[in-house]
């Protein structure tokens, strides 16, 4: 098994990998296969029942950070030597390639049900935050709850959201909160957002059987937030460690 890093003009620090013992095996983890050009080519892969062939793998990672990373692969077929279609798996949260000790290459990956304990561990155990990609970066600040600063052409910072609340008819029955950003925004920051709101208005929406609709630059809806999930938050060891931040 090689990497096609001698073919493409990439830097052997992309290809670099680190060791680490998992579950009492040595994982070598693999990156800077993002794509079908740096891709991680295994030489001797079996093709049906007989014969054997090129197989080629890497992880697809959403340059926006919303997606996350999916494995893909690619067969070539040994008579022909044409390349078979790709196979791609669903989306992960952050994911990496890694090969085990018999030398077969898998995935492993976190996905949204994960806790931040357990995506800052995942991403240590890897080898820190400087072996992600931008678009990995992008997804675990947003995981992390870590502040998106944006600045306006003069370098000032702009305000990361505002807040619009909506009457239909003589009822205050909707709060938008749209966010100073073209994509994704973490729970984290969603909910604190809805704390900094005015608590009074907020609860007469809900008490209207309103809507609280988070969105981002130009209006693109990312979801609605319901009484009970912001409740849930506010009771949360989460909630008040944000608390605690700010008053530090």
């Amino acid at each position: 098994m090689r990497a096609l890093a001698n073919k493409y003009s990439l830097t052997s620090k992309q290809f670099k990998f680190m060791q680490s013992k998992e579950n009492g095996g040595i994982r070598e983890y693999l990156f800077g296969h993002y794509n079908e050009e740096t891709a991680y080519l295994i030489e001797d892969y079996p093709y049906g029942r007989r014969k054997r062939c090129q197989k080629k793998v890497w992880l697809e990672t959403d340059p926006q950070g919303k997606k996350g990373d999916r494995f893909v692969s690619r067969t070539q077929n040994p008579d022909s030597k044409r390349w078979n279609a790709e196979k791609k798996s669903t989306y992960s949260n952050i994911g990496v390639l890694f090969k085990d000790e018999k030398g077969h290459i898998h995935w492993t990956a976190i996905t949204i049900y994960d806790s931040r304990e357990k995506v800052k561990a995942f991403v240590e155990n890897i080898g820190g935050v400087e072996k992600l990609n931008e678009g990995q970066t992008i997804m675990y600040n947003s995981l992390m709850g870590i502040d998106h600063t944006v600045r306006d052409g003069y370098g000032n910072e702009e305000k990361p959201y505002r807040y619009d609340w909506i009457k239909y008819g003589d009822k205050l029955s909707e709060l938008k909160i749209t966010f100073n950003r073209p994509d994704r925004v973490s729970h984290i920051e969603i909910f604190e957002a809805m704390k900094k709101a005015n608590q009074d208005k907020l609860n007469t929406v809900y008490d209207n059987k309103g809507n609280v609709r988070i969105c981002v630059r130009g209006g693109v809806l990312l979801k609605f937030v319901n009484q009970a999930e912001y409740k849930a938050y506010l009771a949360s060891d989460t909630s008040q460690e944000q608390d605690n931040k700010e008053e530090g």
